[in-house]
């Protein structure tokens, strides 16, 4: 897979421009949110009222 190659700060960049939709510089909590929203449904995580991927996606930005 393209992730597994290449130096740490490659690797770093590329899943930064994956995340940065709005190619600002800057990772939002919007952009963060759904990634979150997403991880917990891979977990199987059911009650995403007891932490919902925005008040998280907040709390890292802070």
């Amino acid at each position: 897979a393209i992730s597994s190659r290449g130096d740490l700060r490659s690797r770093l960049d590329y899943a930064f421009e994956c995340y940065d939709l709005d190619s600002n510089g800057y990772l939002t909590e919007g952009e963060i949110a759904p990634v979150l929203r997403a991880m917990y449904t891979l977990l199987g995580i059911q009650h995403v009222q007891d932490y919902p991927p925005e008040e998280v996606a907040k709390d890292l930005m802070n």
